[in-house]
């Protein structure tokens, strides 16, 4: 490919061939990386322009460099967007591929003993035919024994390569979906690989351990979900991330929406735990009162939001209708009080918010205060139909020589 950048026509056609990529990279960013087919073409698209670059650097006027500057420009911004994306979905990819891996390897062997076992039970079979597919399914088996695969299921919690430790970790934020979906997996061909041994004979000792190596299984996975459930360095370190990076990347919108979006994200997570979640302004007073400091996940002040998120322990299943109802009347209680305070003055103390959580609302384990109404708050939902957490918003205005003023208070609690 050979540009002239000696006359304007040139020029228009570099800063064509620039241009495209810029939108062939931002078409792929959209898309999505599973669109394989488009990746060809854009790649073609990037070599061209590299071509063109060549012919662009020596000897050109600074005038004419200028709009194809800010063309280049564009296109290193999409592929810096694309790099991000694909750095972001390359767990996604990780996982992706490991299925299918796992798939081919252990699965379709499986699928393939299943099969010939179907065909060995069908009905209406003749005598020879039903030798016939006897003697296939034992030739088979002796090639896939179940045994083998029960065992490699059951040991592929302590394998570096194992597709259930590699889906986990790929999925940034151990989600229950990925652990679903594998357990399941795994499950089924326990169960099916069971099925195929009690089939065979000629090994009296298959149904015992394929019964041990079912019972060691389930064990394996009690143990692997809760080991899922309680890594300190996803609850130190990966949360924290995640809520940093969320605050970063969505400076420009409104705090309920930043709490949404990490509320969405918290839903996901392998755990039984409720999080509350509450998003202000940097700027904004706010008081805190809770009875166990270790259930505060994240107390971040960072791109111009501080964002707090309670970690409860009982709300999803042990704190009763009962419990939820005294806190809620305790609330009522604290509503009465900040509505007696002086309208110029309408804020609380840290004594007095102590106080409010050790009396009027003792069943709750944590009590944020907020100086303004604007306060993002969203919780993860708990067992039963009733919310995870309860709070109340307080307005009060007053006249003066300089105008209407309001002053408002936020109040959220959360249960132990």
């Amino acid at each position: 490919m050979t540009v002239d950048l000696t006359t304007a026509e040139g020029i228009e056609d570099a800063k064509g061939k620039v241009g495209l990529a810029a939108e062939a990279m931002k078409e792929l960013g959209e898309t999505g990386l599973m669109a394989l087919g488009k990746t060809v073409p854009q790649i073609a698209c990037l070599i061209a322009v590299g071509t063109t670059l060549k012919h662009i650097i020596a000897g050109t006027k600074a005038d004419a460099m200028e709009p194809l500057m800010k063309k280049l420009g564009e296109l290193k911004s999409e592929i810096d967007k694309l790099s991000s994306k694909m750095s972001s979905e390359f767990g996604k990819l990780k996982s992706f591929m490991t299925e299918i891996k796992f798939e081919s390897k252990i699965s379709d062997d499986i699928g393939v003993l299943m099969i010939y076992m179907n065909a060995m039970n069908e009905k209406g079979l003749t005598e020879t035919q039903r030798k016939t597919r006897v003697k296939n399914f034992k030739d088979k088996y002796a090639k896939y024994d179940p045994l083998e695969y029960a065992r490699k299921l059951r040991v592929m919690n302590n394998s570096f390569n194992s597709p259930l430790n590699t889906a986990v970790e790929a999925d940034y934020f151990k989600s229950q979906d990925a652990y679903d979906k594998w357990e399941k997996l795994f499950t089924g061909l326990m169960v099916e690989a069971v099925a195929v041994g009690l089939i065979h004979d000629g090994n009296e000792n298959n149904y015992d351990e394929l019964a041990s190596e079912a019972h060691l299984y389930i064990g394996m996975m009690d143990n692997f979900r809760e080991n899922f459930k309680n890594d300190e360095d996803f609850w130190d370190k990966k949360v924290k991330e995640f809520v940093k990076k969320t605050l970063e990347d969505n400076k420009d919108k409104p705090v309920w929406k930043k709490a949404d979006l990490i509320q969405k994200a918290m839903e996901r997570v392998l755990t039984n735990d409720i999080f509350v979640v509450t998003v202000s302004a940097s700027s904004c007073p706010c008081l805190k009162h809770v009875k166990n400091s270790d259930q505060i996940l994240v107390d971040l002040n960072h791109s111009g939001c501080r964002a707090l998120i309670y970690r409860s322990h009982e709300a999803y299943n042990e704190t009763t209708d009962h419990t939820f109802q005294k806190i809620r009347d305790g609330m009522q209680e604290i509503k009465k009080v900040i509505n007696e305070k002086d309208v110029k003055s309408f804020w609380t103390t840290q004594k007095e918010l102590d106080e409010w959580a050790t009396d009027k609302v003792k069943d709750a384990g944590y009590l944020v205060a907020y100086r303004e109404r604007n306060v993002g708050i969203a919780y993860t939902r708990a067992k039963t139909v009733r919310n995870s957490c309860t709070w109340l918003i307080e307005d009060k205005h007053y006249s003066d020589f300089n105008g209407i003023h309001f002053n408002s208070m936020v109040v959220v609690t959360g249960f132990m």
